[in-house]
């Protein structure tokens, strides 16, 4: 596969979390390759390494062994400023907490990473509009996270995932504080968000909504012990 292919490639990515007592190994011997435009699920139980992994991907966590390169740029050696350019440049997180700010309203969170990242007001405008619409929040803009439902807020936290136009989501449990019914509904955008061509890394537990990934991975004590590739 052509390095031009691939979007993600961990190379023997291992983690461990030293303490003064203890050594915790969170990841072993990982390899993996993601091309753009795929739908990877991620699933095993409590504990196993997912969140771990989602982390290393999500530049949050460094490898302590191995090499993990985004869209062919290697990342081992970066420090804290190059790692957050590539973050923003081609990341966007959703986590099973909404990690909205309850003084803003959903179109001042959606906004916020915009504002970070020093983007006119015209433009902030035009793009908020764009994703609350394609999130179908455009009419609670003006609304506080206290005046929506699990489900809205989460929809709010994947607008502010998108408004920066990220080329991956990394969706860590993104239903796991939610309805049935709402968590169907998150999953369902994220879906069409991989048939418009983002690449989205999805951590779930449930086998239901893995059903609409390209590949599943299986990680067990901090190895991919099985992977599935599916047919739409």
């Amino acid at each position: 596969m052509a390095d031009d292919d691939v979007l993600i490639r961990l190379e023997n990515v291992s983690k461990v979390y030293t303490t003064t007592q203890i050594a915790t190994h969170a990841l072993g011997q990982i390899h993996l390759t993601v091309r753009p435009g795929e739908l990877v699920c991620i699933m095993g139980p409590s504990g196993s390494g997912k969140s771990s992994l989602l982390f290393v991907l999500g530049l949050l966590e460094r490898p302590t062994q191995g090499r993990y390169l985004l869209a062919g740029r290697d990342t081992s050696g970066l420090g804290a400023r190059a790692l957050a350019q590539l973050r923003n440049r081609y990341l966007g997180f959703v986590f099973q907490t909404f990690n909205l700010i309850p003084e803003l309203t959903v179109e001042e969170n959606v906004e916020l990473p915009l504002v970070y990242r020093g983007v006119k007001a015209r433009e902030r405008r035009q793009r908020v509009e764009e994703v609350l619409h394609q999130v179908d929040l455009l009419h609670r803009a003006r609304h506080y996270p206290g005046q929506l439902s699990g489900g809205q807020q989460q929809r709010s936290a994947v607008a502010r995932a998108l408004v920066t136009r990220p080329q991956l989501i990394l969706a860590d449990e993104p239903t796991g504080n939610l309805d049935s019914a709402s968590g169907a509904a998150v999953i369902e955008l994220l879906e069409r968000l991989h048939r418009e061509g983002t690449t989205v890394i999805l951590v779930t537990h449930n086998p239901e909504y893995a059903g609409v990934a390209d590949r599943v991975l299986h990680i067990y004590d901090g190895h991919i012990v099985d992977e599935i590739r599916q047919v739409a």
